[in-house]
């Protein structure tokens, strides 16, 4: 094919398209603008494209979910328990670590074997030492005496009398210091013969005091023969071990302490451990 033909063909091509152009401009058009411009022609897909839109095969969309924070992880130690007394008993268990799973205990202290059958029975794990820093206590309920201290929800209303028959040099530092009379209601100085009798019937009997401590050598005796009593229930302490047990185990209403060889740390402690555990069971006293 020549050149000039070709040329040819391009003008020809070229003036068809001016004159497709010219005819296609109409007159500006009156009609009202909400009037569309121009229609939208179907377009006409090929089969496969449409097979690809088909009910058959739905378009994937995606679905924005909103983020959810994953729960923390649940401590080890949210449901524990710190105890501090020196003999962890069932009754101390039951009342402190309700729904606990873990119990926490000093190094050195005792556990009975009751304590021992409702830690099992209760699926409780026992752990001698301080718990971890981040560890958390199980929450109080409003008025409940804090966890770890050996205090009964009576104790704050307890009274009791403190009677002195043998004075050592601790004893006598005992009755000067602040603290007793701070602990105890009243303190007495008694002979060894029927004044300790008529002292410990009559603050029992007359409901002068809930309890009564006595500071004797002769312990044993002393407790023996109160016992005769119905309405007292004596027993000799020499350890706070023992004032913790005894108190668990029949709630005495009469302590005797034997002095020998007791500092006046002891002592007071002593004397206080047995202020702490409150009022005596079926115990009154005037108000």
């Amino acid at each position: 094919m020549s050149t000039e033909l070709v040329d040819q063909i391009v003008r020809n091509v070229l003036a068809q398209l001016h004159s497709r152009a010219g005819s296609a401009v109409r007159p500006e058009s009156t009609a009202s603008i909400d009037q569309p411009v121009a229609t939208l022609s179907r377009i006409h897909l090929p089969p496969e494209t449409v097979a690809s839109v088909s009910p058959a095969h739905p378009v994937a969309t995606s679905v924005l979910k909103p983020l959810v924070a994953a729960p923390a992880a649940a401590s080890p130690y949210a449901s524990s328990v710190t105890l501090s007394e020196a003999v962890i008993t069932a009754e101390l268990l039951s009342r402190q670590a309700p729904g606990a799973a873990r119990v926490f205990a000093p190094a050195k202290s005792i556990v009975t074997p009751a304590a021992k059958d409702w830690l099992r029975d209760h699926h409780v794990i026992l752990e001698r030492g301080l718990p971890p820093a981040n560890s958390m206590a199980i929450p109080k309920a409003a008025g409940s005496a804090p966890v770890g201290k050996t205090s009964n929800p009576s104790s704050m209303a307890a009274k009791w009398v403190l009677g002195v028959v043998s004075a050592t040099a601790s004893v006598k530092t005992l009755l000067n210091s602040t603290q007793t009379a701070a602990t105890v209601s009243q303190v007495k100085i008694l002979g060894a013969g029927a004044e300790t009798q008529e002292f410990v019937s009559g603050a029992i009997y007359k409901a002068e005091a809930h309890g009564a401590i006595l500071i004797e050598r002769s312990a044993a005796k002393r407790a023996c023969d109160l016992n005769r009593s119905p309405a007292i229930r004596a027993a000799v302490v020499s350890s706070l071990a023992e004032v913790l047990l005894t108190s668990s185990d029949f709630s005495p209403n009469v302590y005797v302490i034997d002095p020998t060889l007791k500092t006046f740390i002891e002592l007071r402690n002593l004397v206080q451990a047995i202020v702490r555990t409150g009022i005596p069971s079926g115990t009154g006293v005037a108000r």
